[in-house]
């Protein structure tokens, strides 16, 4: 079972809603993504690099706006809004045969990830603290986010089996799917902290919320959390067609993107005693050396099935880890917890701004070699987290 007590109703309702909103809001054919381009006319790396980047682009204008939006006019709302431009996604991603409607496809779901970007984690935050559990938020949210992976690896395994009927049938399945998740978040009930009730002369601005990000050396942190999310977004571009070209048979992706899910599961499930165990400066530390070596790992090795498994455990890891990144800002470095979405939308924004840079840079590289690009993007991660990580201990 996937939660000991399930229940459906009341504030209590929302920790078991959010596990199927998650589980319909997950696009488990990403894997697909790059596969379903090269199908297209005059598809090339060079050109699926730029228009990746440019979705990331978008989502990194749009993260704190919706974050922001979401603090004023509800968590819920902005989830719903999410949601519905999900849907259009998929709907073009199905009836579109040529590269620009991959293009319109690709942002629209940059758009949507954006305006789910912190308002999950706010709502479900100021849900447990209406329920005087806030300290378990790293704890339920992981075990929430590892389950729909687990749930995850029977979808991913069956989507070789279903692209052989007909390719585009999972993109059909994943839009009936977005269907039920709007009935979902549509049911949410909202907890007493859904608007920010503060007098209209306290309200802040954007422009106010973000020098006190400043202030409060936030962004030190948003670019190590941002950074390690941002590097492994934008190699997911790439990560299948390199391991095709490595000689990994293409009925066995399912199975690695699968394997990544099952790793998530086991990290997220243990992951609440990373906190117990260690300070955030030394999680962050351990995580300055572990997350380059992933990628330098994978460009090193040449044997497809150990490039897999490395890639797979790569990937369940930092996110299998996320929410406890998550649970160390709420608990210690948010500057005004009235704005937890626009906060944490900022740690959205620096990843969509470092996968912009990435994929559209990395692109050209990969164009000429793969292996020169996994360890290219190594060695700017490593950097990254270095620096950052040099701002957090200082401060």
């Amino acid at each position: 079972m996937v939660f000991k007590n399930i229940k459906f109703s009341g504030l209590e309702g929302n920790i078991t809603k959010m596990f199927f909103f998650l589980f319909t809001q997950r696009r488990h054919i990403i894997p697909l993504f790059s596969l379903f381009f090269f199908m297209l006319p005059d598809a090339n790396a060079k050109l699926l690099g730029i228009f990746t980047a440019f979705a990331y682009l978008v989502s990194f204008f749009l993260e704190i706006p919706s974050g922001y939006f979401a603090d004023y006019f509800g968590h819920k709302n902005t989830l719903i809004l999410s949601k519905i431009v999900m849907i259009f996604s998929m709907t073009t991603f199905y009836f579109g045969d040529t590269i620009y409607w991959y293009f319109l496809a690709s942002t629209l779901l940059s758009i949507s990830f954006a305006f789910q970007s912190g308002s999950i984690s706010a709502l479900m935050h100021n849900t447990l603290e209406d329920l005087r559990r806030e300290s378990e938020f790293g704890k339920i949210m992981g075990r929430i986010r590892g389950n729909v992976s687990l749930v995850a690896v029977l979808t991913l395994t069956l989507l070789p089996f279903l692209t052989s009927i007909d390719f585009k049938l999972p993109f059909l399945i994943n839009l009936i799917i977005d269907f039920f998740g709007l009935a979902i978040v549509l049911s949410f009930v909202n907890p007493s902290q859904h608007f920010i009730k503060k007098k209209k002369e306290e309200k802040k601005s954007i422009n106010e919320l973000i020098v006190l990000a400043n202030k409060f050396n936030f962004y030190s942190v948003s670019i190590f959390s941002g950074a390690t999310a941002g590097f492994f977004f934008a190699e997911v571009s790439f990560r299948y067609l390199y391991l095709d070209l490595l000689g990994f048979p293409l009925v066995y992706v399912g199975i690695v993107a699968g394997g990544s899910r099952v790793v998530w599961f086991l990290v997220a499930r243990y992951a609440y005693l990373i906190k117990k165990y260690l300070t955030m400066k030394q999680h962050f530390l351990i995580e300055v050396f572990l997350m380059p070596l992933i990628f330098i790992s994978m460009a090193f090795f040449s044997n497809p099935y150990f490039v897999g498994i490395i890639s797979a455990m790569g990937i369940g890891y930092m996110f299998g880890r996320s929410d406890i990144v998550t649970q160390y800002i709420l608990d210690d470095y948010l500057p005004d917890k009235n704005y937890k979405a626009t906060f944490l939308s900022i740690n959205g924004q620096v990843s969509s701004m470092i996968k912009f840079v990435a994929t559209i840079s990395v692109g050209f590289i990969m164009d000429y070699s793969f292996k020169l690009g996994y360890y290219v993007l190594g060695t700017l991660l490593f950097i990254t987290l270095i620096g950052s990580y040099y701002f957090i201990r200082k401060h």
